[in-house]
């Protein structure tokens, strides 16, 4: 269940919001698209997951939520109504790195896929990267649930050279496996990087075997379609200043 209490003036406002909006989408039996996209928060900078697009049935969520949130996501929308065509996969390539083992999980995982609908789909790396998060057990009271309150958590950040966590390639396995099933086609697309992190995103792909994703994505392909912005076209490194200037290129590039 979805609890939506809040503060008079405050509704929304509370971390998690977003996703809360990205489920509840992700469970509509009526969608006016079938072509699916997951992504992160510069894909719902894009395409957000609030907005109703008869081209494109957006439940882009975040970087927080990991891969194992974006699985659970299109899980929730097959299940909801399997009539998909095309998934897109929109992702910022640092994206990928994430382990779930940070201080926004409990904001954007723990209140929103601590669940025993979701329990079921949790592997080992993904059961020990959550193990030390405090609280878990109080996440879904509504008053914890809907709100700005979480545990002090401030776990030592892993160094991590390859561009993949483990949990990343374990659920995108998962992804590719879930939409092999139901016949579902496809498409990994880059979103816009960074012209200052182009030195780093290339250091992390030389440390990156790639060949296992390669089977099921065609990583090498979406590396290679990434497109560099001066850092001025940026808020914060990652998210955009301007999403709508960059629509068009990323809608052709979907297309």
């Amino acid at each position: 269940n979805i609890y939506l209490i809040t503060p008079p003036g405050n509704v929304y406002k509370y971390p998690g919001w977003g996703i809360y909006q990205a489920i509840m989408k992700s469970k509509n039996e009526k969608r006016l698209s079938n072509i699916v996209l997951l992504g992160d928060s510069v894909a719902n900078q894009l395409f957000p997951n609030s907005n109703e697009d008869e081209k494109i049935y957006s439940i882009a969520g975040n970087k927080a939520i990991g891969m194992p949130g974006q699985y659970f996501l299109l899980k929730n929308c097959i299940a909801a109504n399997p009539n998909i065509d095309t998934q897109i996969l929109l992702f910022n390539p640092f994206t990928f790195q994430s382990t779930l083992n940070n201080e926004l999980t409990y904001h954007y995982f723990i209140k929103t896929f601590y669940l025993d609908e979701y329990k079921v789909d949790y592997t080992d790396n993904l059961i020990n990267a959550l193990k030390d998060i405090p609280f878990k057990s109080l996440s879904q009271i509504p008053h914890i649930k809907s709100t700005a309150w979480a545990p002090l958590y401030n776990p030592e950040l892993l160094s991590i050279d390859s561009l993949f966590s483990d949990i990343s390639i374990e659920y995108l396995e998962k992804i590719a496996q879930l939409a092999n099933t139901n016949n579902i086609a496809v498409r990994l697309v880059p979103c816009p990087v960074s012209q200052n992190k182009k030195t780093l995103l290339e250091s992390m792909i030389k440390a990156t075997n790639l060949n296992s994703l390669n089977a099921l994505f065609n990583i090498e392909l979406y590396l290679s379609q990434i497109v560099f912005l001066p850092d001025d076209e940026f808020i914060d490194g990652i998210h955009l200043k301007n999403p709508k200037k960059h629509l068009g290129s990323l809608t052709a590039a979907i297309f």
